[in-house]
């Protein structure tokens, strides 16, 4: 078959467009218009925190010394509230209260998202964050276990309102590194406070819990640049791709009540508190290590393999004996603290790569994680009247048999992408949000026709066919460089492969040139074209 040239119409204002495409610009010159459109429009694109050594400071004290400590220190105090309360019960009910206030906590600042942000300063956030830490530690001093728990929520929550724009800023090694020392930190800490005296050991988390006061005073007085202001509608509009989050952070903090078993376990409070300690401990380093490798791979089966987690670590809980019971839940709590860390780096990055109000996604998320936190402990808090009709052993396989075959029923509607709750859990959609939706989806699969279209016709490589729908997303060199784990250079040479190939030079061009496709005016394959020229002659 001799060499054909032919050429590929494309509707773009009546002219065509060639397959074959001669740049007559040298390579250095394409490569650096094909970052123009980002570097030279009105806006300049922010720099994250921490994508330097110069931002080594911030990280340190307003991102692991703040943040990080801030939700460990409020894990210590709910899970310290909760292991000395007097009974099973007491502790789950406990655990229900705590969840049920800092989901209603998060829903209103949901409902209230553009107030909160137009009206009330950092330092208000701050004042509450200081306010809800110092009345857990007085409860913790004196004995009111449930002042303890209830203000040690409200506290975490308020972090997370707190630094939440912060970590949406940082670079995402960064990210992953404040993200895991929040749970590293209260797992080492638990392990070591068990052993302090009685007197000490409050001393000892009460300095803790002023240093984080004090970082948080100081981060106010910080400027960061967080961007424009994003209103609720926008971030509500634009969450509608993003919503299997919501999905399963209502299963994982269901299966978060299974860490009540712990109490009744025929071991001192000490033992049960170092093994719960490591299981943070191993779930943030596995976290780490699971950076190391393939990432979104090993996120995806963490997503999907829960309830199969459930079933294998829950159910033979009561037919071992209390050594390999103590193991199990100790493996079923490092699993799902392991998700746990997952799903908030997975807000975190919504909230930075689709334009997200931080305050709206982190309320509407957490909201949802605390309803299943709740739900969860109510259904274990039924454990000693089960165990009083039916004895300790069988009363455990019941509850643990219950539990599984929800979390495996949540499961499957995990994997489709059905949310059973969704009338009580999510807003109502308003019209203009519905016909956002319908004209998405009657666009969505012609759109997706077209990508693919134009990377069959020009030969895109498999990693320049990745690349292409994060382009068309306004995404730009670094967005690539970190969901590839790839240098700068090697993603601005891609980019500088796929604007040869279309014979184009800004992202704006890119755009108009697959949004002008008709396939229609697609040209057949070669062999056809062949055919077509042999009958012609």
């Amino acid at each position: 078959m001799g060499h054909i040239h032919h050429r590929t119409p494309l509707s773009r204002g009546g002219g065509t467009r060639s397959m074959c495409v001669v740049l007559c610009e040298s390579r250095g010159r394409a490569m650096s218009e094909a970052t123009t459109d980002q570097e030279t429009g009105p806006t300049t694109e922010r720099k994250p925190i921490g994508g330097n050594e110069a931002d080594f400071e911030a990280v340190l004290i307003d991102g692991i010394l703040g943040f990080s400590l801030s939700i460990g220190n409020a894990i210590l105090l709910l899970v310290g509230a909760v292991s000395h309360v007097g009974s099973f019960f007491d502790a789950a009910l406990m655990l229900v209260i705590s969840a049920l206030v800092a989901a209603l906590f998060f829903k209103a600042v949901q409902l209230r998202t553009d107030t909160i942000s137009a009206h009330l300063p950092r330092v208000v956030y701050v004042c509450l964050h200081a306010l809800c830490f110092l009345t857990s530690i007085i409860g913790m001093f004196l004995g009111l276990q449930y002042v303890t728990a209830v203000a040690a929520v409200l506290g975490l929550a308020d972090t997370l309102i707190l630094y939440g724009r912060f970590l949406a800023a940082l670079a995402r090694k960064a990210l992953m590194l404040v993200v895991d020392t929040a749970f590293l930190y209260p797992g080492i800490l638990m392990m070591i406070i068990v052993n302090v005296p009685v007197p000490y050991d409050a001393v000892i988390l009460s300095a803790l819990v002023l240093v984080t006061i004090v970082v948080a005073l100081l981060f106010i007085r910080r400027s960061y640049d967080f961007g424009e202001f994003i209103s609720a509608a926008d971030s509500k509009a634009r969450s509608i791709k993003v919503k299997g989050n919501v999905h399963t952070l209502f299963l994982v903090g269901f299966m978060i009540g299974a860490f009540l078993l712990f109490i009744p376990l025929p071991f001192t409070l000490q033992v049960s508190n170092v093994a719960l300690g490591l299981a943070f401990t191993l779930a943030g380093v596995g976290s780490l290590l699971m950076r190391q490798i393939n990432e979104r791979d090993t996120k995806d089966a963490l997503r999907k393999t829960m309830g199969l987690a459930s079933l294998v670590m829950l159910l033979p809980l009561a037919l071992v004996s209390g050594e390999i019971r103590l193991v199990l839940l100790t493996c079923y709590s490092c699993y799902v603290i392991l998700e746990t860390i997952t799903i908030l780096d997975a807000i975190i990055e919504t909230v930075r790569f689709n334009l997200i109000a931080a305050m709206w996604l982190i309320s509407k998320e957490c909201s949802v994680f605390f309803c299943g936190i709740a739900v969860g402990a109510a259904i274990f808090a039924l454990f000693p009247w089960i165990a009083q009709m039916l004895g300790p052993e069988y009363g455990l396989l019941v509850l643990c048999i219950v539990a599984a075959a929800l979390c495996a029923w949540l499961q499957i509607k995990v994997n489709y992408q059905i949310y059973p709750f969704a009338s009580f859990i999510e807003e109502d959609v308003d019209e203009e949000v519905s016909a956002h939706i319908e004209r998405n989806g009657r666009r969505k699969a012609q759109w997706h026709q077209k990508v693919d279209a134009v990377c069959e016709q020009y030969h895109l490589s498999p990693r320049e066919r990745e690349i292409l729908p994060i382009l068309l997303r306004g995404r730009d060199a670094k967005y690539i460089m970190d969901t590839f784990y790839i240098s700068q250079s090697t993603a601005k040479t891609h980019i500088y492969n796929i604007y040869r190939k279309f014979g184009i030079h800004s992202r704006q061009e890119l755009l108009d040139f697959v949004e002008d496709i008709e396939f229609m005016d697609f040209a057949m394959p070669d062999d056809s074209a062949e055919q077509e020229d042999a009958a012609r002659q």
